[in-house]
C-alpha cells in the first residue's frame, strides 16, 4: 500500500525482490512509506511500514503461518452476511456488566458462535475484502499484526483496543474479553442462563416479568415445538434470586388452555416453570372463537373495555370469549391477565382487584346482553358500565345469584369430618335438603 492505496501487483506469491517506484517529478510520493501485507486466508497476517526515501535495497521482513483457528471455507464464510463491521457512527457504547464503555469499532455477531465471528474478521482483512488494509482502530493503539480485529485462543476471543461486539451467541458470553477506546479490559461477569417452560405448547402467548425490577423480559408466542426457553445473563439481564412470573395464554378458535400464572426465582441454573396447560372448559363448552367476536375492543392503557355493536344485541358468552382471547395478545396478556374468572358457563366474574374493568359502550346504539341466563358481572357489585358511557348497556341476569357448592370442596379433611360429625349428631334430626340449604 502506498500513499493510502493498494500498489498494482506485478510480482508473484513467496518471498519477492521488486522495484517500487518512491518519486514522481521529484517528489517523495507519502514521504517515501511504503506498507507491505500478507494477507492470505488461512494463515496468520502481518505487515510493516518501510521508509523508502533514502532509496538503494530495503530488506523488509513479514511472514505469515498457518492458523489452526482460521479453516473454514472462504464461501461458507462470505456467506455469513448477518456478521457485519461498523466504524461510521463511533464511539459505541457497550456493557458487559460493569458499565458502559466506547469503543471505535462495532462488530455485529448476528448470534454466530465466537469462533465464526473470528473467521469472518480474518475474512473480512484478507487481501481484496473491505478491511485488506486495516490495522488498528486508532493511530494511537497497539497493532495486533497476526489478526488486526482481534485475535482466537483456547475458545476465547481478544479483541484488538477499540473493537467491541454485539448480539453474541449466548453460549460464548464468557468467551470474549474485549478492551475499549480507552485500553480498559472487560468480559461478561458470569455465563447465560435460561428461563424456560418446557411444556407449553405452540402458539402459547407467554409473558416472563421480573417482579423484583417490574421489569418485562419477554413477550412471545412460543414455537418450535420444544416449549418456551429464553436467556439471560445473570449480572446483566437479571440478577440471582430475582423473582420472575410467567404468564402463559392459549386460545386456537373455539378451543382454549386455562390460563396459567406461576413465580420462580433465578438461580445460577435459570429458572424453570414445569406448567401442565389443561383445557378451559368454559371457554370449549362456549363454542365461540373468541379472535371471531369484534364488538368488544381493549382500551389500553385505560381498565376498561368499549363496545361498539351496530344491532345493539350481544351475549355475555362472546363478550367472555373475546376477553380470553384477548390475553393471547402482547397487550392483553401484559394488562388484562387474572381480570375475569368463569368458574361455571354461566358465571363471568370481574376480579376488581386484579383488573377495575367496565364496559364502556362507544355507540349511541344501545346495547343489550341477550343470554339473560349468564351471569356477567364485578366480584365488589357496583356497575360494570364505565362512567360517560355513551350508549346505555342492559346486562340483564335471571338466574341465581351464583353458583351453588353443595359438597365440602374447599375444607381441609379435619374441618369436612367435623361438618359431618355435627350433622350426625345433631338434636333434631335434619333432611339432606334442609342441610344443604341451612349450609
Amino acid at each position: 500500500y502506498q500513499n493510502g492505496s493498494e500498489y498494482t501487483k506485478y510480482w508473484g506469491n513467496g518471498n519477492v525482490d521488486i522495484l517500487l517506484k518512491v518519486k514522481a517529478s521529484g517528489s517523495l510520493i507519502d514521504s517515501g512509506y511504503i506498507t507491505i501485507f500478507t494477507r492470505v486466508y488461512g494463515y496468520t497476517y502481518d505487515h510493516y511500514k518501510a521508509d523508502l526515501s533514502n532509496g538503494g535495497r530495503t530488506a523488509v521482513s513479514v511472514s505469515n503461518a498457518a492458523d489452526t483457528n482460521n479453516t473454514t471455507l472462504e464461501a461458507t464464510i462470505a456467506g455469513w452476511s448477518d456478521i457485519t463491521v461498523a466504524t461510521a457512527g463511533a464511539p459505541y457504547s457497550i456493557d458487559l456488566g460493569d458499565g458502559a464503555a466506547d469503543y471505535d469499532v462495532q462488530v455485529d455477531c448476528g448470534g454466530h458462535a465466537i469462533q465464526d465471528v473470528y473467521e469472518k474478521l480474518k475474512y473480512l482483512a484478507e487481501e481484496d475484502q473491505s478491511g485488506e488494509a486495516y490495522t488498528r482502530a486508532d493511530a494511537s493503539y497497539t497493532e495486533v499484526k497476526t489478526a488486526p480485529y482481534g485475535t482466537f485462543a483456547g475458545g476465547v476471543f481478544f479483541g484488538a483496543r477499540g473493537v467491541g461486539l454485539i448480539n453474541v451467541a449466548t453460549a460464548d458470553a464468557l468467551n470474549y474479553v474485549l478492551t475499549d477506546s480507552a485500553n480498559a479490559t472487560h468480559q461478561c461477569p458470569s455465563p447465560p442462563v435460561a428461563i424456560s417452560a418446557p411444556n407449553l405448547i405452540d402458539d402459547t402467548r407467554i409473558q416472563i416479568y421480573n417482579v423484583t425490577t417490574s421489569t418485562e423480559i419477554d413477550n412471545a408466542v412460543v414455537a418450535g415445538g420444544s416449549g418456551y426457553s429464553y436467556v439471560v445473563t445473570v449480572g446483566v439481564d437479571v440478577q440471582l434470586d430475582d423473582v420472575i412470573r410467567m404468564r402463559a395464554t392459549y386460545v386456537d378458535g373455539a378451543t382454549a388452555k386455562e390460563p396459567i400464572e406461576a413465580l420462580g426465582v433465578i438461580t445460577a441454573a435459570g429458572c424453570s416453570f414445569i406448567d401442565t396447560q389443561v383445557d378451559d372448559a368454559v371457554y370449549n363448552a362456549w363454542a365461540v372463537d373468541g379472535s371471531t367476536v369484534t364488538e368488544f375492543s381493549a382500551d389500553y392503557p385505560n381498565t376498561q373495555v368499549d363496545s361498539d355493536d351496530a344491532d345493539g344485541e350481544t351475549t355475555k358468552v362472546r363478550f367472555g370469549a373475546w376477553f380470553k382471547y384477548n390475553l393471547t395478545t402482547e397487550d392483553g396478556i401484559a394488562n388484562y391477565f387474572g381480570g375475569i374468572e368463569t368458574p361455571s358457563a354461566n358465571v363471568i366474574k370481574v376480579i376488581t382487584a386484579t383488573l377495575d374493568l367496565k364496559i364502556d359502550n362507544v355507540s349511541t346504539t344501545a346495547l343489550r346482553f341477550t343470554d339473560t341466563d349468564v351471569r356477567l358481572y364485578r366480584d365488589d357489585n357496583t356497575t360494570l358500565v364505565a362512567t360517560g358511557s355513551t350508549g346505555s348497556i342492559g346486562i340483564d341476569y335471571s338466574g341465581v345469584p351464583d353458583v351453588v357448592e353443595t359438597g365440602t370442596s374447599g375444607l381441609t379433611t379435619a374441618e369436612s369430618n367435623k361438618l359431618d360429625s355435627i350433622y350426625s349428631n345433631a338434636a333434631e334430626a335434619l333432611t339432606e335438603d334442609s342441610f344443604l340449604a341451612l349450609k
